[in-house]
């Protein structure tokens, strides 16, 4: 199972959003995030990078 952490904007520890995320859905300039739990998390923006090798994904909010 690859579970990956989301970061806005830049991969940096203050920029973290999520841990274990195991889906992301975009709809309609929002990104949806769900974790483990079955957690959701919402974020205006679209996605910008995903690494899924190295478990980070980079949410562009701007």
């Amino acid at each position: 199972m690859c579970l990956s952490t989301v970061y806005k904007n830049t991969k940096e520890p203050a920029a973290m959003v999520m841990k274990n995320v195991v889906s992301i859905e975009c709809r309609e300039g929002v990104v949806i995030l769900t974790d483990l739990m079955d957690h959701q998390v919402e974020i205006p923006g679209v996605l910008g990078y995903a690494n899924l090798v190295d478990g980070y994904v980079i949410v562009n909010t701007d």
